[in-house]
């Protein structure tokens, strides 16, 4: 499972939330190194895990289904 946590980059007072690169490239091995996450990545990431929650909500639903039967 990937951290999410809430980080400020060094030097600054703003808070973001998000994964840290390091976790990121840990978990997923893409990017150049674990020092920056690009933008492209993440967004495929939110897809297949899109993809896959829909899939999981399929199989549940035709489990309701049958149980109600």
């Amino acid at each position: 499972m990937l951290p999410i946590s809430k980080w400020k980059y060094k030097g600054t007072n703003k808070y973001h939330i998000g994964p840290t690169a390091q976790d990121f490239s840990k978990l997923f091995g893409l990017g150049i190194d674990d020092k920056g996450i690009s933008t492209v990545d993440p967004a495929g990431i939110a897809l297949a895990a899109i993809k896959e929650l829909i899939k999981k909500n399929q199989q549940l639903s035709a489990e309701l289904e049958e149980l109600r039967k």
